[in-house]
């Protein structure tokens, strides 16, 4: 089992995990339910009736 040479302080260590960032997820109309605009990976359970998207008034 490999060691480490020396102690890694905690800032170190969770720096070197703070790389990877989200971006902003594409949204794509739908066009059978009047163009509503969902996020592309969800868009055939929005077809399908399985999740519903509430509009902003």
């Amino acid at each position: 089992m490999p060691m480490p040479k020396r102690k890694i302080c905690k800032f170190k260590r969770d720096q070197r995990r703070g790389h990877i960032k989200l971006g902003a997820q594409k949204l794509v109309p739908c066009a059978e339910q009047g163009g509503a605009l969902v996020p592309l990976n969800q868009l055939r359970a929005y077809q399908e009736g399985l999740i519903t998207v509430e509009k902003k008034s």
